[in-house]
Parts: C-alpha cells; structure tokens; sequence
C-alpha cells in the first residue's frame, strides 16, 4: 500500500515538475498541456522507481567520486529517455536539459522526502 501511495504521489510530482519546467526553461517544450504532461509523467515515474536504483548501484564509483554530481548526469539521462520516448514533450539543447532536470529533481526530490512523511509508521 505504501508503494501506490508513493508511486501516485510521485507521478502526481514528475507532472507538475514537467509542466512547471514548461513553462519556465526555454527550449523545453510540452505539447498538450496537462494532459499531454501525463504520459511523459508516467513514463518519468516508472524509470525513476524502476530504473533509476539500478542505475544508481551501477555507477555508484562515479557518484562517490563527483561527491554525488554524477545523480543529476542519471536524472539527466532519464529525461532525455522520456523526451525519446514520449511525443508529448521536445527538448531542444543540452542547456535546456539540464535546467529541466535541476526543476525536476528539486520537485521530485520535496516530493520524496513528503511520501516519506506521509508513509511514515507512528509509533
């Protein structure tokens, strides 16, 4: 139960940090509005959870190394997955990839530490 309420909440995250990063970061675009943001929302929440750890273990040397610099090239590398992959948003640019990623990951990260809240067990 802990994983869905986490799982939507974060799905409900990665919308708005797309739609937000729409409007703010020249050069990324979303066609379709919000409901053009929910495939590519969906689609950023399933690598996140899924693809995202595995990826983290991997190439934990590299984390270590940079002093964990090398999380935002991963979530970088995630949305750039979801651009491919998804026709509702374009981004055009490394500039524009990284500025989104920086909303991104600070949207999905106040996300993360609030499901943790939110699921925490009372004692």
């Amino acid at each position: 139960m802990k994983f869905l309420i986490r799982f939507a909440l974060m799905f409900i995250a990665h919308a708005a940090a797309i739609v937000l990063a729409a409007q703010w970061v020249p050069g990324f675009s979303l066609t379709g509005g919000i409901p053009g943001a929910i495939p590519a929302a969906f689609g950023l929440t399933v690598l996140y959870t899924f693809v995202r750890p595995l990826l983290k273990f991997v190439l934990s040397p590299l984390i270590v190394l940079t002093v964990g610099l090398f999380t935002l090239i991963i979530n970088a590398s995630l949305l750039y997955a979801v651009d491919i992959f998804s026709d509702s948003i374009m981004i055009s640019g490394l500039t524009p990839l990284l500025l989104a990623t920086l909303v991104v990951t600070a949207i999905a990260t106040a996300a993360h530490v609030f499901s943790r809240q939110l699921t925490r067990p009372t004692p």
